[in-house]
């Protein structure tokens, strides 16, 4: 994914889904991935079975969820792995899910 769209926005008060999608997708992976570090920083990682998850704007139903075996302080916006409703990878993902 081009990171570079949306770059200046502020991460917090933005629609995502009222933008157009490829802008309102990078915007809330930027979204999550400061998430998962907040939950990191606040020391919320010991949790069993913990994961956040985004619905991607647009019309299929596809999530963002964090690549399997990376640490919460470890997820970026880039690494970010994008999901069907059934767990199968869309576009490219350098990391597997679990």
């Amino acid at each position: 994914m081009d990171m570079h769209i949306a770059q200046d926005r502020p991460l917090t008060g933005i629609n995502v889904y009222a933008l157009p999608p490829d802008e309102g997708e990078a915007v809330l992976r930027r979204q999550l991935a400061a998430a998962y570090r907040l939950v990191d920083h606040f020391g919320w990682t010991e949790l069993i079975y913990g994961h956040l998850t985004a619905r991607v704007p647009g019309e299929a139903a596809h999530f963002l969820i964090n690549p399997f075996g990376l640490n919460y302080d470890e997820v970026t916006a880039s690494n970010l792995v994008k999901i069907d409703l059934d767990g199968n990878v869309i576009g490219d993902a350098t990391h597997p899910v679990n």
